[in-house]
């Protein structure tokens, strides 16, 4: 199950080089999974309550992907 997420999340990647390679730039990827976190709890899923600013401000900066398959 992890390796098909972890192929499924490469290949992902892998689409995005070309065009940053051309850019002379290399991507800043940062790859959080989490596994028994409740998303009513989370700031960037919807919760109000506060608990996780830093993992907000991560996710304003970047992608969250609210439901992944394997």
């Amino acid at each position: 199950m992890m390796r098909t997420t972890l192929r499924s999340l490469f290949l992902f990647l892998l689409g995005f080089l070309p065009h940053v390679s051309s850019a002379g730039e290399r991507p800043n990827i940062v790859l959080i999974t989490l596994d028994t976190v409740r998303a009513d709890r989370m700031g960037f899923l919807g919760s109000k309550h506060g608990l996780t600013p830093q993992m907000d401000a991560l996710a304003r900066k970047g992608i969250v992907f609210e439901r992944m398959y394997a």
